[in-house]
């Protein structure tokens, strides 16, 4: 059994389900918890006359929640049902203030005095410990609300980008050692790839992105999408993924450097209080596209918080790229075909794991 545990630790074992605490601060909206009496409703309509009561945290997870139901609305058949269901939630998100409000809230949260600036803490650290400050590091951090003074340093060559950048980081940064930096509007999902060896990165940040995805497969396919962008773990891809790699994408450059990594922020709920997802299911399915679980660590919510279950933290995980991996069948399918045309979920559907009153309905298919 694996003990709880109480900082970042090396492992190459894999996390067993029997790590999973019981106890901690209620979870996050953002991971699809079931709603239960005395907790906000999932009818946008209940909500609208609480609006102007959310605040922080609070307007963070319910934005999160109703742009998860907007999602799946989205990708049903558009019947007048759907249409007006679309409809309330679209009012209800303009009602809380929109993405200008939630991005406020956002970089709030995201301040150092708050804790917000763990994730590139803890990052940035491990980059300087695994490549070495010798050498430039190219880093792409998706879903940056604001640089992090973490990432601005002399090795770091740093790429920020977000769906919505807030007009103070759309302008460059002159304080960077690098030269001027801007969170770009782009999306992860669907944005061009670099296609030369030493235009792609590093290493990729994506700290609390996979959850606000709002469609379970589209989870999965942003987790296999990142490996488009990051260093390969050798110049000889398999045959199926040759037409997603030209020769110079994969070529061997003068900077040997360690494997790529990408980093994972999930909230703690996410895999400590899922039906469908935790944190082995996320490792194996991590494992299947070619990564190495490198390093973990799980952090608590603050003091004076209401208590729950699944705890309202983060959970943080670095993977390292050593191996191509599988997955690359339905990566070039899905590249070369309509966006609204689905693949089926063949290795990891959603499938229950872990029944029981109380849980949330979180999962991501691959």
């Amino acid at each position: 059994m694996v003990p709880r545990p109480k900082a970042a630790k090396r492992r190459r074992t894999p996390i067993t389900s029997q790590a999973r605490p019981s106890s901690g601060v209620q979870g996050l909206e953002s991971s699809l918890q079931d709603e239960k009496a005395g907790s906000p409703s999932g009818d946008p309509e209940s909500l609208t006359s609480k609006s102007e009561r959310l605040k922080g945290n609070r307007l963070i997870r319910r934005f999160h929640t109703l742009s998860k139901q907007l999602a799946q609305l989205r990708s049903q058949p558009q019947s007048p049902s759907t249409v007006n269901q679309i409809a309330l939630i679209e009012e209800e998100i303009r009602s809380l203030g929109g993405i200008e409000r939630y991005q406020r809230a956002s970089l709030n949260g995201q301040k150092a005095s708050k804790g917000g600036e763990s994730t590139a803490k803890w990052f940035g650290e491990e980059l300087r410990e695994h490549f070495g400050q010798e050498r430039s590091v190219n880093l792409l951090d998706v879903g940056c609300l604001r640089p992090s003074r973490h990432y601005l340093r002399p090795w770091i060559r740093l790429r920020a980008i977000d769906l919505n950048p807030t007009p103070m980081t759309s302008q460059p940064l002159a304080h960077s050692p690098n030269g001027p930096v801007v969170v770009e509007k782009a999306d992860l999902l669907s944005m061009e790839w670099p296609k030369r060896a030493d235009e792609k990165f590093h290493a990729l940040g994506l700290s609390l992105v996979v959850n606000f995805v709002g469609d379970a497969e589209e989870r999965g396919f942003m987790l296999s999408r990142s490996r488009l962008f990051l260093r390969p773990p050798s110049p000889s891809p398999p045959n199926v993924a040759k037409s997603l790699f030209s020769p110079t994408s994969t070529s061997p450059t003068s900077d040997s450097l360690p494997p790529s990594l990408i980093c994972i922020v999930l909230p703690a709920p996410c895999v400590l209080n899922s039906r469908y997802l935790d944190a082995e299911r996320l490792e194996q399915m991590m494992r299947h596209l070619g990564f190495t679980l490198d390093r973990w660590k799980v952090s608590r919510g603050k003091a004076g918080e209401k208590k729950g279950k699944g705890g309202s933290g983060l959970a943080y995980y670095i993977f390292s790229w050593r191996n191509w991996g599988s997955g690359w069948e339905r990566l070039v399918a899905r590249e070369d075909s309509v966006r609204e045309k689905r693949l089926p979920a063949v290795k990891f559907p959603k499938k229950q794991l872990f029944p029981g009153p109380g849980k949330n309905n979180f999962t991501i298919v691959l």
